[in-house]
């Protein structure tokens, strides 16, 4: 402890090399990318798994309002089971930017590389942080890092969400393309997914779903569209808040929060 900040463990690059070079399969060292899905997508480390967090799920695991467990069965619901199955049996390896994170100099402001760290350390498990980052790795050793430009990375988190149905929208201009291809079956997507204990955020066919809404328990539902109906309303076990706006850069979903937070 210094200055107000927190140390995590870290790694040289010439050891996390060493380590894949020796390893008989990918599961004997967990790496796991902490940068966006454009940066994994253009390069990573061989066999990395790319993770990521909602900021809100973020900011509760650091305070400990959720637990590591939690957040692992959050990633694995949304393609991340290497991730469920081996981060308590093996050493981990967390890498961000470069230069993201110096061993010697106090952390102020964590990131998702030093609170997951922190955290898999908490729990009992093997966990470093990458010094230097992606890019002294790759500078040293670029055989051991490789492209996703040409496959489908194994993207982990809430990256591939819309409010709209994909099939109901219509074109927009300005209009915030978060989704996944249009070829993606929905559900492959891992929705609905539980962001906060009993607080699911799901899509528009999960809504229409009434065997996923029991199996959940769910009977509150937020419908964040203009135009898509509230499905079971009619039946009376399920209660629906409507928010009519349109999956648009330009619309102030804020004026809806206080409605929507006393509903939920």
């Amino acid at each position: 402890m210094s200055g107000g900040g927190v140390s995590v463990p870290a790694v040289e690059a010439g050891f996390l090399c060493e380590a894949l070079r020796h390893s008989h399969t990918i599961d004997e060292v967990l790496v796991l990318d902490c940068r966006g899905a454009d940066d994994f997508s253009h390069g990573h480390i061989r066999g990395a798994v790319s993770v990521g967090l909602p900021s809100l799920m973020l900011r509760r695991l650091a305070s400990g309002k959720l637990s590591l467990p939690q957040v692992v069965r959050h990633l694995a619901a949304d393609g991340g089971d290497r991730l469920a199955r081996l981060y308590q049996c093996v050493p981990i390896v967390l890498y961000d930017h470069a230069h993201a994170y110096n061993p010697l100099t106090p952390i102020h402001t964590p990131s998702l590389m030093t609170i997951l760290c922190r955290k898999f350390n908490q729990e009992g498990c093997i966990a470093h942080c990458l010094a230097g980052g992606f890019e002294e790795f790759r500078s040293r050793f670029p055989e051991w890092c490789e492209s996703a430009m040409t496959s489908d990375p194994p993207i982990v988190g809430l990256k591939s969400l819309r409010i709209t149905c994909l099939e109901a929208e219509e074109e927009v201009e300005g209009a915030c393309d978060s989704s996944l291809g249009r070829d993606t079956p929905l559900d492959d997507l891992g929705f609905p997914v539980e962001i906060l204990p009993h607080l699911y955020l799901g899509n528009a066919q999960n809504s229409g779903d009434r065997d996923a809404l029991n199996r959940h328990k769910i009977r509150y539902i937020i419908n964040v569209t203009p135009n898509l109906p509230n499905v079971f309303e009619e039946c009376g076990n399920y209660k629906y808040m409507q928010i009519p706006i349109a999956d648009h850069w330009s619309q102030n979903l804020a004026s809806f929060f206080p409605k929507a937070i006393q509903f939920i």
